[in-house]
């Protein structure tokens, strides 16, 4: 939980008395829970990774075949195959 500190807390007998208590202001507490959101909201949970930007799944559900979202390729082998494609890595998969 974020708490925003109006004023000097007490003494803490628990707490080190070097370390002064972290402040954090409600806007910033407010922006991480706004970000956070926004994101469950757009990205589903198994699709984290950021190449899910650039190419998308043949079929719902199934992450291991993706189609390139620029050139319309078609592969198998999930997003790390598929972002060696947008690379153009030679070895595992053809350009």
């Amino acid at each position: 939980q974020f708490t925003m500190l109006t004023s000097r807390p007490a003494h803490n007998s628990d707490a080190p008395a070097s370390a002064p208590a972290p402040a954090t202001t409600s806007a910033s507490a407010g922006h991480a829970a706004g970000t956070a959101a926004r994101l469950a909201a757009t990205v589903p949970a198994t699709r984290i990774d950021p190449g899910w930007k650039y190419v998308s799944a043949v079929e719902e559900g199934n992450t291991n075949d993706t189609i390139c979202n620029f050139c319309g390729k078609i592969m198998r082998g999930g997003i790390t195959r598929a972002k060696e494609h947008l690379m153009i890595k030679p070895g595992n998969v053809v350009g």
